[in-house]
């Protein structure tokens, strides 16, 4: 049985995985152009477009090698 510290520990943890992490880059001015030039077309913001592109890339949807 565990004790109640390691059930909230257990549990403090989980919501840590589950959560949206927040990331900062850096981009040439060019690419931030396009960024937003795309997301006032598809009509999202840019955080939203940036995070899609992200897990799209990752995930292989755009033919790219996934990680």
């Amino acid at each position: 049985m565990k004790s109640e510290y390691g059930q909230a520990a257990h549990s403090s943890m989980n919501s840590i995985f589950k959560t949206p992490k927040r990331i900062s880059i850096t981009i040439p001015n060019e690419i931030h152009r396009q960024l937003l030039e795309r997301s006032d077309l598809e009509g999202r913001s840019l955080s939203n477009l940036a995070a899609y592109l992200l897990e799209s890339s990752i995930s292989g949807s755009n033919g790219s090698h996934g990680v």
